[in-house]
């Protein structure tokens, strides 16, 4: 990637410009106290003339390892070990499909927030990191990753990580409990609403509801939809798109033992 970024002119990114963006793929949105008809004729003036562009191609289905990677990746300069340990998910968000849902409100049971699994074991109980969490990402256009991000330092490491993965494993193989889901699913609906109480809030949520290819009309249903959720459903969904025995690990930073990098 470097080396292609060096390697390109200014033509090159001409041409991929004119290819690419264009009003054929763009999305406009704006919210507040706005006149519609005034808008639409300011953006036809201003935008007259503008052709081209094209929507995101869908990529092949991402494919899980085959075996559990680890890598470390020596910073002399970084104090602290960032660890970013995960694996595909094979899924696009999207409103046909409730196993997104039901992956990401499981998963935040276990790394949503100071409330959640993670935060409260391994860094309130055994004071081993200052931050770790869980989430479901990247999934807007193409198939997303599912990943546990942390800090440790590096006289921690070890035990940190042991004690990340026995939180993963009683999570995937326990489930999630009915009481977990139940107060994850009322904090999740309530910061949405108050997601959407700001102008900004509520364009992000609709450029990303466009994004996926989904009705306007799902950022109404949400809550709903979070709320129909049941344990059976969440704990299907992680058992059916998760492989602890078979997740990347990466480590970067100090790492006790790992050889810095050479050319």
């Amino acid at each position: 990637m470097l080396a292609g970024a060096e390697k390109a002119t200014l033509e090159d990114v001409k041409a991929f410009y004119a290819k690419y963006y264009g009003p054929a793929a763009m999305k406009l949105v704006l919210v507040g106290d706005v006149d519609p008809a005034a808008v639409q004729s300011e953006v036809t003036k201003a935008f007259a003339g503008w052709t081209g562009g094209v929507r995101p191609p869908r990529p092949p289905t991402a494919t899980a390892v085959d075996a559990p990677r680890d890598q470390a990746v020596f910073m002399p300069d970084k104090a602290n070990i960032s660890v970013v340990w995960g694996q595909t998910t094979g899924m696009r968000y999207s409103d046909n499909d409730p196993e997104t849902l039901a992956l990401r409100v499981g998963t935040s049971v276990l790394g949503g927030g100071f409330s959640a699994r993670l935060m409260g074991n391994v860094r309130d109980k055994e004071g081993l990191t200052y931050g770790i969490g869980a989430g479901v990402t990247n999934d807007t256009i193409v198939d997303g990753d599912w990943r546990i991000q942390a800090n440790f330092a590096p006289a921690l490491l070890e035990k940190g990580i042991e004690s990340t993965k026995r939180q993963l494993k009683l999570w995937y193989e326990k489930g999630v409990t009915d009481d977990e889901l139940a107060r994850r699913k009322t904090d999740l609906a309530g910061s949405y609403k108050v997601g959407l109480s700001t102008t900004a809030g509520m364009a992000g949520t609709i450029l990303t509801t466009l994004n996926r290819d989904q009705d306007l009309s799902f950022i109404d249903k949400y809550p709903d939809r979070i709320g129909a959720l049941t344990t059976a459903q969440v704990n299907t969904a992680i058992k059916k798109h998760l492989d602890p025995d078979k997740m990347v690990l990466i480590k970067a930073g100090t790492v006790p033992g790992a050889a810095p990098a050479t050319k």
